[in-house]
């Protein structure tokens, strides 16, 4: 008897199946394929298999019946959806009878061992730590911000994705938002349904404002959805990368879509340790990889070999360095966006604004203006870079407009 471990292949168009003996022989599986649905039910029923690749429409039994009557038997075998017509309501029963991975057709050799690969990792995750299947999402425990510094977020615009240890996808947005927005109503997708990267996810109402399309940083299959948001939809604006969560996915594109995203990285520049840490965690918890400066030296390193393009420098940190620091900055690296993060009052406004500056804003943290700093940036940028002063929570004062401190070359 071979020690192979062993696939099943049910697929009624035999190309398929025989391709994807040839990818997986390759790869030491012992494979067995089958084009009628019920004579690879029969195998299923009969034989123990590290994984089944299954095509969800197929003449005489269709993918979620065949699923049906092998959950009745077998409720934890992997299984993985292959469809050529990815947004058929059948989706969502297959999720729903625990439908491991979904790939849609056509797919690359590439494709389908990094979807099989995922598969048998989440696997082999669930065995290691509890021997059953573990929670599709794992949301905060309480209200407070989730801060793990260990995470990465990768965002399309507004639109978050993290990376699960299953290899599915948690994925939600940050919305440029001031203190005083009330969100009425957030529209979740559907368990079931297929999202794609770029098209909608989720609709978001505000009072008094145009409803927000919130698009889906990623393609797949919804295979759970954060209901809090349907009783509590400020959550989305009050913790937008923790409890405020939108859904969950199963990635059928995941390593070709993540490459189109980007993280958005954080410099963050201070003496006082305590407040340092307090500014790490907010930023953190809007999803920003944060890099915390001790000192100007490590300022100035840091900006001789930028990594981001955008560079806020706080005005009471500086003190009456600041303007000449700024000035530094525009001679080293001219493409830099600088934004001023100042105090009510700040003597130094004027010097600051002879200079190139992006942005001059007065104490953005306490209403989340620092969030329509972001969205600005990034429309012209890459990457996000932050210095910012580690002191007290600021107060925003009156820039209604994203572009309002602009201030030409100086």
């Amino acid at each position: 008897m071979s020690d192979k471990p062993r696939m099943l292949v049910v697929d009624d168009e035999a190309a398929i199946c025989q391709a994807c003996r040839r990818v997986f022989a390759r790869q030491g599986f012992e494979v067995e394929q089958s084009t009628d649905a019920r004579e690879g039910l029969g195998l299923a029923m009969e034989r123990d298999y590290a994984g089944i690749l299954l095509d969800i429409k197929m003449p005489e039994m269709d993918g979620v019946q065949f699923l049906e009557e092998l959950r009745k038997k077998k409720p934890d075998v992997p299984v993985m959806i292959m469809t050529g017509y990815p947004s058929i309501p059948n989706a969502a029963a297959a999720v729903r009878l625990g439908a491991s991975e979904y790939i849609t057709k056509p797919f690359t050799p590439e494709d389908i061992t990094q979807a099989v690969q995922r598969m048998l990792r989440r696997e082999a995750k669930k065995k290691e730590l509890t021997g059953s299947a573990p929670e599709t999402v794992e949301p905060a425990a309480s209200g407070e911000p989730a801060v793990a510094a260990e995470v990465e977020f990768f965002f399309l615009d507004e639109a978050w994705l993290r990376c699960e240890e299953d290899g599915s996808a948690c994925v939600g947005a940050v919305l440029p938002s001031r203190a005083g927005n009330v969100v009425e109503t957030v529209q979740l997708p559907r368990i079931g349904e297929v999202v794609y990267q770029g098209l909608a996810l989720a609709g978001v109402t505000m009072a008094g404002k145009s409803p927000v399309v919130v698009p889906s940083p990623l393609s797949g299959v919804v295979i759970g959805v954060n209901e809090l948001l349907g009783a509590e939809p400020s959550t989305l604006l009050r913790d937008p990368c923790g409890t405020g969560w939108i859904a969950c996915i199963c990635t059928t594109r995941l390593d070709e879509e993540v490459s189109k995203c980007k993280p958005r990285g954080v410099l963050l520049a201070g003496a006082d340790e305590s407040s340092a840490e307090d500014q790490r965690r907010r930023l953190t918890s809007l999803g920003c990889l944060v890099e915390v400066l001790k000192d100007r030296e490590e300022l100035d390193l840091a900006v001789q070999a930028p990594r981001y393009t955008v560079l806020v420098i706080d005005a009471d940190s500086f003190a009456e360095d600041g303007p000449e620091i700024v000035r530094r900055v525009n001679a080293a690296a001219p493409s830099m966006k600088v934004v001023v993060v100042a105090s009510s009052g700040s003597p130094w406004e004027a010097a600051y604004r002879q200079r190139r500056i992006f942005y001059y804003a007065v104490e953005p943290f306490a209403d989340n203006e620092i969030l329509e700093i972001f969205d600005a940036a990034l429309k012209t940028a890459e990457h996000v870079s932050i210095l910012c002063q580690p002191a007290r929570h600021l107060q925003c004062a009156d820039l209604a407009c994203p572009w309002a401190g602009r201030q030409a070359d100086g």
